[in-house]
């Protein structure tokens, strides 16, 4: 995961071993990204299948506007199942943390690949747009435009043999049917 701007790089919310909601113990941090930090965690009642909650730093956990703003992103994004859309399982907090809780991918983001391999064939690009497309286009026919598609938001990772693309961070998306409810009254 990228380390965009809004939260410094050293942030470390959770240590290695602490709980999250009573449940989640934390493995590692594995990214910081505009909106919060993302862990690698175990669910203790899931027998230890991992999870990547992606919490607010304690500084914007007592902000109503960042609280507001995650819970948009869980509510863009918790009806999107799609091979190439991250799945998003839950937006909680435990007193202290608000967190999204969504699945670990093992992959870097494009921003890394591109800073890693420098350059992509034309065959590449192709198939990460044959992967892209088709979640922009199963979000679109929810209502749901994802607003910030860039490198940094589509994920590599692993099934099976095959390298699969996830869109990610659907935090500024557009609803559509909210504007068009609110701009007509009627839902």
């Amino acid at each position: 995961m990228s380390t965009g701007g809004g939260v410094s790089e050293t942030v470390a919310v959770l240590a290695e071993g602490q709980m999250l909601a009573g449940r989640y113990r934390v493995v590692e941090q594995i990214g910081v990204g505009g909106m919060g930090v993302v862990y690698r965690v175990e669910d203790e009642k899931l027998e230890n299948r991992v999870f990547a909650p992606k919490a607010l730093p304690p500084d914007m956990a007592k902000s109503g506007a960042a609280i507001k703003r995650l819970k948009r992103e869980a509510l863009a994004a918790i009806d999107l199942h799609h091979t190439n859309i991250m799945a998003l399982h839950s937006f909680d907090n435990d007193g202290l943390h608000y967190f999204l809780v969504m699945e670990l991918l093992d992959g870097p983001d494009l921003e890394d690949a591109l800073a890693d391999k420098q350059k992509f064939s034309a065959d590449e690009v192709l198939e990460i747009a044959r992967q892209v497309c088709p979640a922009l286009e199963h979000a679109h026919k929810l209502g749901v435009v994802h607003r910030d598609i860039k490198p940094g938001n589509l994920l590599f990772t692993k099934q099976g043999d095959e390298q699969v693309v996830k869109v990610a961070d659907f935090g500024i998306a557009y609803q559509v049917r909210d504007s068009i409810a609110r701009i007509t009254g009627q839902d």
